[in-house]
């Protein structure tokens, strides 16, 4: 279909020029020149160009097609030495792809030639395609035809060299063809010799006698006019001109516009030449991973904030200086702070001085009560002697009564015996005057215990008044007491609020959900709760302290209240006696003047002597009287001894309940020492807050504010970043996410391809995962002490997910997948094995295997391979069953010399088809591996899109070893040069070839292929 479309493309093309010469020079003449000259001549031959186009254009494809037919019937033949050779192919028409070529060899004479040994190699003209020079088969029971394979990769034309050894001799030649073209018939047949100059002369006959028909003639003289020979010689000319310079200066290779337009890339590898990299079943455990793309993330990461409010005076730090722990970083205005730290300090002082007075209250109490104390041991003896002279007192009325019984027996006595005497005058005198005395004594007595029983009197109304004020103060105390527990109580609860706050507190700082400048305020607090406890406690301690000291008080007027009523009662008594001993005295008195008229009158009976006695009986009733007034006496100084013991308990209990009192005083001035303090600690910690320090080891990663800014709590003026560990994360798929466990082992990588991966392990995975993106956070912790790795740098994290069980592995590019034919059949997996054939060849097979897990580079085999089995990993592209491929060595492979490839400049008219699109998933391979030591390499790929990679990095001083293969035939880079090392290589198909040589200097090197069009550049460092 090609040719035909090429064919009607000239013919469309000479057409218009045949009709011209046709109807200039045969019709149209004869019958514009009967028709006159002038314009009516003119009208005439366009009257007869307009009658005779169709026809003119009949005999125009005519002409064309007989001269087509010749070329499409003449098989391609030609002379080689002394041997005639005709060529066919099979199939008739030459396809794009493989076909076998049929050689017929006869000699001189026309007779076949057996026994000959043809050899055939089929060439793209200036393209060489790792083409091998095949040897034809003679064949069987036709004497004088051999076979041999061919193949066309490509639409085009092609040239095959043939080289004939037989009786004759050896002799070499070419044929050319084209795909497309048809080698149905031969050219010995003698119908193609004559075929055009028949068609010639059948196209003249028709022509006379067309003209005869019509009344024509031919006009000689238009046409050997002179311009009409000059338009003959001009279009000849041309024709040379265009035919030699298509000949001569048109490149190897090159083709036409029109076989441009027909051509086609298909490029199956050539027959018995593949060429394909294998490699070794290997033992070695399998390590299944997952790639995905990630970001650096600071392991902690800081806002730093101000702590209170200041312009900002000092701050010297920008995004990328590295800070340490502790170090400052920025200083604020201290000028409103420090006031407050002054006055602060003051207070603290004064409450200091509060606590020594309250220490010289408490000294003076205990010397009041050490005072009370004494006075108790004095009361305590007092009550001794009183006990004491109750004692006597009751002897001397035992005593009395012993005289009184005396005195009756006496009377008894007198009754019996009468009679007097002078002395009885004389001693009821003496006895008269001591009675008088006695009486004198007893008045006094009386007017004593009056005054003391007033004085008991008052004592008793002012012991009552101090108990009624000690019982007011108490209650008032007791009030007190009340409002300082509700004020206890308070702070206890706001105690208890900060105490769980600040435990929280310590747990979110922990976990790092709050900072630590929320935390410090938080803990201000607390501490403040704290103080306000201890200063209701001393409240509490002091107003409870009162009201004991009011209670002591009311006992101490309730003893004092006893205790003058003891005094009364004494005074009383001692009143009472008085009067007693007054009626003694006066009985005395009368017994006396009695016994002084009895012993004047010298004569009395018995009667006087009895009145005698009565008078001494009445004498001795009143001094018993007089003894029991004293034992009275006695037990009312006794009872007023005890009554004064208890008012001294009193007043010791009172004096230490002042020294309490006072004690507690000191607490409550130690609290307000303490809250002072803490008022100077939370001043001084606020002047510390204008100094604003590190909390971590890392780098400034934002600078958000400039000094001399007025800053507030909150608002943050730097970020710094802890970059040594470093987190690298990445969102991970969630069917991979499954499979990720922690501990598992990470390699981390950045755009650094010349940099070592850096190995680490799976630090947390996500719990939950994006409803929206449908992946979750991995996170690894990477060692980065030389900073290689900052926040928000694009990472590349590689995750294992798994380990192989059977450690049997093959590369994952030797794998290859069928598709499922049917639902009822599953997809398959198959590599082509390598094994050993004729001599040094290697033949390949499919053989189905059973795959597991893949790390992207090896795939795990379960079943289907044995270990050492070889596979093919690149060029199995166009493989079939019991092919013979080449496996070629890292050594340059020798080729057959290939023709200037310049002319591929000239091959615009290619198309890139579906044979083309098979190539494009073709991967260049890494740095060779296993190389010996002080070696670098490095294996560049050259594909339609040029080297890959286009940039490898060498150390400079260090022997290369690229490796280049080339895996396309739509590139122009079919040799590589290097010219700062003079080094020129062809570059085969799918052949690798080995350069060498020893970068000396840093900096850039380039490589180029041969018609500079693809460039690669190597870095030395």
């Amino acid at each position: 279909m090609k040719i035909h479309a090429a064919r009607e493309g000239v013919a469309a093309q000479l057409t218009p020029v045949l009709q011209f010469i046709v109807c200039r020079y045969v019709g149209c003449f004869g019958r514009c020149r009967a028709a006159g000259n002038g314009e009516m001549r003119r009208a005439r031959f366009e009257s007869e160009m307009m009658k005779r186009l169709p026809f003119v254009r009949l005999l125009c494809l005519m002409a064309l097609l007989f001269g087509g037919v010749r070329i499409l019937w003449a098989a391609p033949a030609s002379q080689v030495g002394p041997y005639g050779v005709e060529l066919t192919t099979e199939p008739e028409t030459i396809p794009i792809g493989k076909a076998q070529l049929r050689l017929k060899v006869t000699d001189a004479s026309g007779e076949p030639v057996t026994g000959a040994t043809v050899k055939t190699l089929t060439r793209m003209p200036g393209m060489t395609m790792g083409e091998r020079e095949e040897t034809a088969t003679p064949l069987p029971d036709t004497p004088g035809i051999y076979l041999a394979p061919a193949a066309f990769p490509m639409g085009g034309a092609y040239v095959v060299d043939i080289k004939i050894a037989g009786a004759r001799g050896e002799a070499t030649g070419t044929l050319d063809l084209k795909t497309g073209q048809s080698t149905a018939g031969g050219a010995s047949s003698p119908f193609a010799s004559w075929l055009l100059p028949l068609g010639l002369l059948l196209l003249a006959a028709f022509i006379v006698w067309r003209m005869r028909r019509t009344g024509q003639t031919v006009n000689w003289r238009a046409l050997l006019h002179w311009q009409t020979a000059a338009g003959i010689a001009v279009l000849l000319a041309m024709f040379f001109v265009g035919r030699y310079a298509v000949n001569q200066w048109r490149r190897p290779g090159s083709m036409t516009p029109l076989e441009a337009q027909g051509m086609e890339m298909k490029m199956p590898a050539p027959e018995g030449t593949t060429a394909v990299e294998l490699a070794t079943v290997g033992l070695e455990p399998l390590r299944k991973t997952v790639r995905y793309t990630g970001q650096a993330v600071g392991y902690l990461e800081q806002e730093v904030y101000p702590r209170v409010t200041g312009n900002l005076i000092w701050m010297p730090f920008y995004a990328g200086d590295k800070v340490k722990r502790g170090q400052l970083l920025a200083r604020l205005d201290r000028s409103e702070i420090d006031p407050q730290i002054a006055a602060q300090r003051a207070a603290q002082s004064m409450a200091k001085q509060g606590v020594l007075s309250s220490q010289g209250q408490y000294r003076q109490s205990q010397a009041a009560a050490r005072q009370a104390s004494a006075a108790l041991g004095a009361k305590r003896g007092a009550l001794s002697e009183a006990i004491s002279a109750e004692r006597k007192a009751r002897a001397q009325l035992d005593s009395k009564q012993g005289e009184l019984a005396a005195a009756r027996s006496a009377q008894r006595k007198a009754r019996a015996t009468a009679g007097g005497s002078e002395g009885a005058v004389d001693e009821a005198r003496s006895e008269s005057r001591r009675a008088q005395a006695g009486l004198r004594e007893a008045t006094s007595a009386l007017s004593a215990a009056r005054g003391a029983t007033r004085e008991a009197q008052s004592d008793l109304e002012a012991a009552r008044e101090e108990k009624s004020n000690a019982e007011a103060d108490r209650d008032v105390a007791q009030g007190a007491v009340t409002d300082a527990r509700a004020q206890l109580q308070a702070a206890l609860a706001d105690l208890e609020y900060w105490t769980k706050e600040i435990a929280r507190m310590r747990v979110l700082v922990k976990e790092g959900a709050v900072s630590r400048e929320e935390f410090q305020r938080e803990e201000a607090q607390y501490e403040n709760a704290v103080a306000k406890v201890r200063a209701a406690r001393a409240r509490v301690t002091q107003v409870q302290a009162g009201v004991r000291g009011s209670e002591s008080r009311i006992r101490r007027a309730e003893a004092m209240t006893r205790s003058a009523a003891a005094k009364a009662q004494q005074a009383d008594a001692a009143a009472e006696g008085s009067r007693a001993r007054m009626e003694q005295a006066r009985a005395a008195i009368a017994g006396a003047n009695s016994r002084v008229r009895q012993a004047r009158a010298g004569a009395t009976g018995a009667g006087a002597d009895v009145s005698g006695a009565g008078a001494r009986i009445a004498q001795m009733e009143a001094d018993v009287r007089a003894a029991r007034a004293e034992i009275g006496g006695a037990g009312a100084r006794v009872q007023q001894a005890r009554a004064e013991i208890e008012a001294a308990q009193a007043a010791v209990g009172a004096a230490r309940a002042a020294a309490q009192v006072a004690r507690s005083g000191i607490g409550q001035a130690q609290a307000g020492v303490e809250q002072a303090q803490a008022g100077v600690s939370a001043a001084t910690t606020k002047g510390d807050y204008t100094e604003i320090r590190s909390l971590l080891d890392g780098v400034v990663t934002q600078r958000l504010i400039s000094p001399g800014t007025l800053v507030s709590p909150g608002q943050a003026i730097l970020k710094v970043a802890q970059i040594n560990p470093i987190r690298v994360q990445a969102n991970v798929a969630e069917a991979d996410l499954q499979t990720v466990r922690v501990g598992s082992i990470v390699t981390v990588s950045d755009r650094d391809t010349t940099a070592k991966p850096v190995t680490a392990r799976v630090a947390s995975v996500a719990p939950a995962i994006d409803p929206q993106t449908r992946t979750g956070l991995v996170e690894a912790i990477v060692s980065n002490p030389q900073s290689r790795f900052v926040p928000g740098e694009y990472v590349t994290m590689e995750i294992a997910t798994g380990e192989s069980q059977v450690p049997l592995s093959v590369p994952a590019a030797a794998v290859q997948h069928r598709a499922a034919l049917s639902s009822s059949e599953k997809p398959s997996s198959y590599v082509w094995v390598a094994e050993a054939g004729d001599g040094e060849k290697l033949t390949v097979r499919p053989v189905s295997v059973q795959t597991g897990i893949s790390n992207g580079e090896r795939v795990e085999i379960r079943s289907g391979l044995k270990p050492g089995q070889r596979v093919v990993t690149l060029g199995y592209q166009y493989l079939s069953e019991g092919d013979t491929v080449t496996a070629p060595q890292n050594t340059l492979a020798s080729v057959p010399a290939a023709d200037d490839m310049s002319g591929m400049k000239t091959m615009q008219g290619m198309k890139n088809t579906d044979g083309m699109k098979n190539m494009e998933g073709m991967k260049g391979t890494g740095a060779a591996k296993n190389e010996e030591v002080k070696t670098q390499s490095a294996a560049i790929a050259v594909t339609d899109k040029g080297f890959e990679p286009v940039s490898v990095t060498l150390q400079a001083g260090v022997p290369a070893r690229v490796t280049f293969t080339r895996k396309t035939e739509a590139t122009c880079a079919t040799d590589v040069i290097f010219p700062e090392f003079g080094i020129n290589k062809k570059l085969p198909l799918n052949q690798p070839v080995t350069v060498e040589f020893t970068p000396r200097k840093t900096g850039a090197l380039t490589y180029a292929c041969g018609m500079d069009m693809l460039r690669g550049k190597m870095v030395v460092r």
